[in-house]
């Protein structure tokens, strides 16, 4: 599975990947990561190390469109990570940011409220306007 091929990146401790709604996209999903990173590791600059490592192992149909870097995962009461509780909470995260960005477009940027959130997309997708495919 893709977080097998992430998990031999050194930088990374640990990573759930979720498929996230895409009308858009050809399959109507699109994967989003979440990832803990090892300690010593600059979140800015192993993001751009991760994308690269994506599209050399990764089939591209299968490599992130966004990167989440997180303190812990979600588990389940057997130990395995709540892929459910992710998706809730990437949801929940995407529609207060959609709120405040309909509230204050005129002055700010999407990349000033999820400064955590590495994507590889073209354009926002904060308001789900600028959805387009992943850049290669």
């Amino acid at each position: 599975n893709i977080e097998s091929i992430f998990l031999k990146n050194s930088a990374i401790k640990d990573i759930a990947i979720i498929g996230e709604q895409d009308p858009n996209h050809y399959n109507g999903q699109v994967p989003v990561a979440f990832v803990i990173l090892n300690e010593g590791y600059d979140e800015k600059e192993i993001m751009e190390k991760l994308k690269e490592y994506a599209n050399k192992f990764v089939a591209d149909y299968a490599i992130p469109v966004e990167y989440h870097v997180v303190d812990k995962l979600p588990l389940t009461k057997v130990g395995k990570v709540d892929k459910k509780k992710l998706k809730e909470q990437n949801n929940e995260e995407k529609s207060a940011n959609r709120i405040f960005i309909h509230e204050y477009a005129g002055n700010i940027s999407c990349s000033g409220i999820r400064s955590r959130i590495y994507q590889r997309r073209r354009s926002c997708s904060c308001t789900g306007a600028g959805r387009t495919r992943p850049d290669n």
